[in-house]
């Protein structure tokens, strides 16, 4: 595994473990929330300073910007049901 691989590794065994803990739900989801996107924003800007690279490399892209936009919307939604506005601005 390249190191780059090691935090989405770590953040999915940490969603894991959160999904059996409910006051960690909301910090599992700003995570993944913020390295997802990140990781995907990041690699759209490479595309412009770097050039189009491979159909697999696009791919990924796609999928990381949907996982964080999904944990996004999940996000926001547990916090209109739970009253709170947690690490989501509005």
């Amino acid at each position: 595994m390249r190191a780059a691989g090691g935090l989405p590794l770590v953040l999915g065994l940490f969603a894991l473990y959160a999904v059996l803990h409910a006051r960690l739900h909301a910090l599992a989801l700003s995570a993944m929330v913020t390295v997802y996107l990140s990781y995907g924003v990041a690699r759209l800007v490479s595309f412009v300073a770097d050039g189009m690279p491979n159909a697999a490399m696009v791919q990924i892209t796609v999928l990381e910007l949907a996982i964080g936009a999904l944990c996004l919307f999940a996000l926001r939604k547990a916090n209109r049901v739970a009253g709170t506005n947690i690490a989501v601005a509005t």
